[in-house]
């Protein structure tokens, strides 16, 4: 198996925690995603030897985003996803993947999907390296966003592991999970 191969131009800044790397898998050529603002973010092309995939990444709101086949979490080392009213890519993914009874009750579809992947390819050691993807199933987000699959990146670790509370921060190497994201996906 190949890695794909990827424009190594450095990125001119950190991505923020409200723009999400967005992956679709059709082969069709750079296409713009707008939000709702009107404004647009572009995919390109990357290819692999065996085709064409499109990466980008959009800016605003993801709930509003449609017809994406993977969305990219980017998840803490414990793959601990954030709780629903968190303001964090995480946590909206949580709850727009998971049905939600009348009741308020929910069946936490995303999270339970990635925590029988972590088991299936990694066990119960936390955390897991710095870069890893965890492919996992969308949860309800198939049917109402045409997501197949969520890739959950572990790109922060906390600051303290031993103080709670203290907080995330990125990883030093974060470049390297655009790669492993790709790969994955591929």
């Amino acid at each position: 198996q190949r890695a794909p191969i990827v424009n190594r131009r450095p990125l001119t800044r950190r991505p923020q925690h409200h723009e999400p790397f967005i992956v679709s898998l059709a082969p069709q050529g750079p296409k713009p995603l707008a939000n709702r603002q009107g404004e647009t973010r572009s995919f390109h092309p990357l290819t692999n030897g065996r085709g064409a995939i499109e990466f980008g990444v959009q800016e605003g709101n993801i709930a509003l985003v449609r017809g994406v086949d993977v969305w990219v979490n980017p998840e803490n080392t414990d793959m601990e996803m954030a709780r629903v009213h968190d303001p964090s890519i995480s946590g909206v993914i949580r709850y727009l993947g998971a049905s939600w009874s009348s009741r308020g009750d929910s069946d936490d579809a995303v999270f339970c999907a990635l925590l029988d992947r972590v088991s299936a390819d990694w066990g119960v050691e936390r955390p897991v390296p710095e870069g890893r993807v965890f492919l996992a199933e969308s949860g309800l987000l198939k049917r109402t966003h045409g997501v197949k699959m969520i890739a959950h990146v572990a790109c922060v670790t906390p600051i303290d592991a031993n103080r709670p509370g203290s907080g995330y921060q990125l990883i030093k190497d974060w470049r390297q999970c655009v790669g492993a994201v790709l790969e994955e996906v591929e």
